[in-house]
């Protein structure tokens, strides 16, 4: 598969779409994870719990790259930097101008900007939609006003302290709804402007009894205290972002299911135990008065489908307080799960890949590497002195080239592809340019191509050693000794940065 994307990051658009993608499949393995602990667990994890859970997920499909650990989810894709698509810049064509994927200097197409361009396209669609279904909000909330019953309004201020809810909620009733429903608090619509409101049916909540109406604003401001009016347009955003890919939509899908039941275990938190089963009622004649399923679009609504409304009673009926020991054991499973799913094998310690033993042929894969490197770094310095014609200073580039640590930083020299470096140095500086080291692993070139005189660095390449993992970008210069194949080589600016000790002498 990396062959064949030799190059296709490199144009307009490919570093955004390498970003998206690998977001995508990361966020999807943590989804994965998810349901399986969910479903290993049961009952055993509460409602809350359950529901937290998702934000894993939403925090991983926020982020292409996380920090490094070893003991991160995404080893099993088999690659350091935690992902199976190639870094932007990484070498993995097969080699030199005669790549099967190098492209034409005429040719314009650029497969990484279409794609990107497709998904902005689908992106615009669901944006589209969302208008829409604001707009539509809008006119089902036309003729909502404000409630004004004395009574109602000292019940919503006793639930608010009830359930914790500091911010001002106003009550509302509107023709259009069946159900109560929380909107949690925008711009718009003009009538319910100014925060977060609960809005109730006309006319119907007036023959509530005054119990039921207690548990709905109870379940409506745990809603809120829960923050899932944000959650909502969180889900919204991240399927928009990632609508190509279906385990984000089943995962907003599950996320919505499981909200209902841990408001349900917020409210109970709250009430004493006689009252669990005048909250079951409460939410059974909720439901008998919806009078259509569809979600009200930009609502956080009380009532749900039959499926769903039989799991919350169950839910509700077996509701237990849980052992303190319990729930730090809980706590300890969602910060493990948290720690493998936010976190890239992109790098390891030295000390911890050296222990590794070394194979037959590792001592001649490591002197292929080396050599490959050198014939590398002759012609790339052979192309800048052309370039440059004597005009920088030597001492000035030296001075720069380690910190105050004596460390060299390699992400100060500007990646190129194979494919771009080989245009410039094949035939006339290189008669083949290799894109593996001695084990196969892709070389890492950078190359000041624009401005070699003023850059911090003007050329490089690096290989990941043995085990195919970068250690990092910061290397301490000095050599290693040659057993340790699993460290990076290091070559920049016609020295050799890290080195194994015996083959470099």
């Amino acid at each position: 598969m990396s062959r064949a994307l030799d190059g296709f990051f490199d144009g307009p658009g490919g570093t955004l779409l390498e970003a998206l993608l690998t977001a995508s499949w990361k966020g999807g393995l943590v989804v994965l994870l998810v349901l399986a602990v969910q479903a290993m667990l049961g009952r055993r994890l509460p409602p809350r719990w359950r529901y937290a859970l998702w934000l894993l997920v939403a925090v991983r499909l926020l982020m292409p790259v996380g920090p490094p650990s070893p003991l991160s989810l995404f080893r099993l894709a088999g690659s350091g930097s935690g992902s199976p698509l190639p870094a932007h810049g990484d070498p993995v064509a097969t080699g030199g101008a005669a790549s099967a994927s190098t492209v034409s200097a005429g040719t314009t197409l650029d497969p990484a900007a279409a794609l990107l361009g497709l998904w902005a396209l689908g992106v615009l669609a669901l944006a589209a939609r969302a208008l829409a279904s604001d707009r539509r909000l809008r006119a089902l909330l036309a003729g909502a006003e404000a409630v004004t019953d004395p009574g109602a309004l000292e019940l919503l201020d006793r639930c608010r302290e009830r359930i914790g809810v500091r911010r001002r909620v106003r009550l509302v009733s509107s023709p259009v709804l069946s159900a109560p429903a929380l909107w949690p608090g925008t711009p718009w619509p003009a009538r319910i402007r100014g925060g977060a409101a609960i809005l109730l049916p006309s006319g119907d909540w007036r023959r509530w009894t005054s119990e039921e109406l207690r548990y709905v604003l109870l379940h409506e401001l745990a809603h809120l205290r829960q923050g899932d009016g944000a959650a909502r347009r969180l889900e919204s955003l991240l399927a928009a972002l990632h609508w190509f890919n279906p385990l984000v939509h089943l995962a907003a899908r599950r996320a919505g299911a499981d909200r209902e039941p841990a408001c349900d275990a917020l409210v109970l938190s709250r009430l004493g135990g006689g009252e669990r089963a005048g909250y079951g009622r409460a939410l059974i004649r909720a439901a008998e008065r919806v009078r259509t399923h569809w979600p009200v679009p930009g609502l956080v609504g009380m009532a749900n489908d039959g499926h769903q409304l039989r799991r919350r009673i169950t839910m509700i009926a077996h509701d237990r307080p849980r052992p303190r020991h319990r729930l730090v054991a809980l706590a300890a499973l969602v910060g493990a799960l948290a720690a493998v799913c936010w976190t890239d094998l992109s790098a390891v310690a030295p000390a911890a890949r050296s222990d590794a033993p070394t194979e037959p042929g590792d001592q001649e894969r490591l002197k292929t590497t080396v050599q490959r490197q050198r014939d590398v770094g002759v012609a790339m310095i052979a192309w800048i002195t052309d370039r440059i014609d004597g005009t920088c200073s030597d001492s000035d580039a030296s001075a720069e080239m380690t910190d105050d640590d004596g460390n060299v930083d390699w992400s100060r020299c500007p990646l190129i592809s194979h494919r771009e470096l080989a245009s410039l140095l094949v035939p006339a500086y290189l008669r083949e340019l290799p894109d593996t080291d001695g084990w196969g692993h892709p070389f890492e070139f950078c190359l000041e191509v624009e401005d070699v005189c003023g850059g911090a660095f003007a050329a490089g390449l690096r290989s990941p050693g043995r085990d195919g993992s970068w250690q990092g970008d910061v290397y301490p210069v000095g050599p290693f000794l040659p057993d340790q194949v699993d460290r990076d080589v290091v070559w920049i600016d016609g020295f050799f940065v890290t080195w194994p000790e015996k083959a470099d002498e």
